[in-house]
């Protein structure tokens, strides 16, 4: 607590009365679950939505759109879509969860997450983490065709890896945003403010922040899922671990434990792809050190 005083003292004096409001306003709402974590409205919202693993649908290979507001899929996405009640709020929370609830020795997790590893990649039959990497747009992120091009090649070859279904977690539409570089250079704030906190507090216009967040989705089903449907003999799936809240009961962002259906409804669409030979693939199947403090921080987790 007198941490959190000082913290406070700090902002106030350099920074002034409305800032200080601000921080402590914003780490007040994003915190208030750790409070009350059996509030009156997280026991009306979870106890009546049940939620659905993955598994419980047909799919081959499964496209997890991280951080995917389930009303923004169905402007963007064309085709049709429902919404399915995800198991968790966050990453850290969805791939121990997921991973977990069924016998994974067949399956492929190819992703760009860097809490990915909580999926036991001991017991996958195949696991692969992409590195961040610079990006003609001026950000660090993994670029969705990277993953597809992978998925594809396990996908032709899965006889050979002994595996059934590939589940491919791309981390767009999650920030950082491809067209707005700007917002991802450093940003100091004693709370630990993120770009959902900077649209809390109005420092971002909002129709820009959700034209780019717009943007990141588009990025990803055409570079990323496109690829798959037009190269793989499967039945592929879209979905997401969680999705955002932009000030639904005040909440922000995704904090663990939210109960708020902008953060826990997410996308659900299947459909069938053909391969049609237009992406020729050949991978490196050595796995890469990642630095998992780098992953973490250029997408916004630290």
């Amino acid at each position: 607590m007198k941490d959190k005083i000082r913290r406070v003292y700090r902002i106030f004096r350099d920074e002034g009365l409305r800032q200080t409001v601000r921080s402590v306003s914003g780490y007040t709402t994003n915190n208030i679950h750790r409070v009350y974590p059996r509030s009156l409205l997280g026991i009306l919202l979870n106890s009546t939505r049940p939620s659905s693993y993955i598994w419980e649908f047909d799919w081959d290979i499964c496209c997890v759109l991280d951080g995917c507001r389930y009303d923004t899929f169905e402007q963007v996405y064309k085709g049709e879509s429902t919404q399915i009640r995800s198991v968790g709020s966050t990453s850290q929370t969805w791939i121990p969860r997921t991973f977990s609830e069924i016998d994974t020795s067949n399956v492929a997790y190819i992703s760009a997450n860097a809490f990915s590893r909580r999926a036991n990649p001991d017991d996958l039959a195949y696991y692969h983490l992409e590195p961040v990497q610079k990006t003609d747009y001026g950000i660090e992120t993994v670029s969705p065709e990277i993953l597809a091009k992978r998925a594809i090649n396990i996908w032709r070859e899965r006889d050979q890896w002994d595996v059934d279904q590939i589940v491919v977690h791309f981390m767009q539409p999650h920030v950082p945003f491809r067209m707005l570089p700007e917002l991802f250079e450093q940003f100091e704030d004693s709370w630990g403010s993120s770009v959902w906190k900077q649209l809390q507090s109005s420092d971002i216009d909002r129709s820009r922040f959700f034209e780019a967040y717009r943007d990141n989705l588009s990025w990803v089903l055409e570079d990323g899922v496109d690829p798959i449907l037009n190269n793989c003999d499967a039945r592929i799936a879209m979905t997401a671990d969680h999705g955002n809240a932009a000030g639904e009961w005040g909440y922000y962002g995704h904090p663990r434990n939210a109960p708020v259906s902008s953060v826990r409804n997410v996308p659900w669409a299947t459909v069938e792809g053909t391969d049609e030979g237009t992406i020729s693939t050949e991978v490196n199947h050595n796995h890469k050190n990642v630095n998992l403090e780098r992953q973490l921080e250029a997408l916004g987790y630290r």
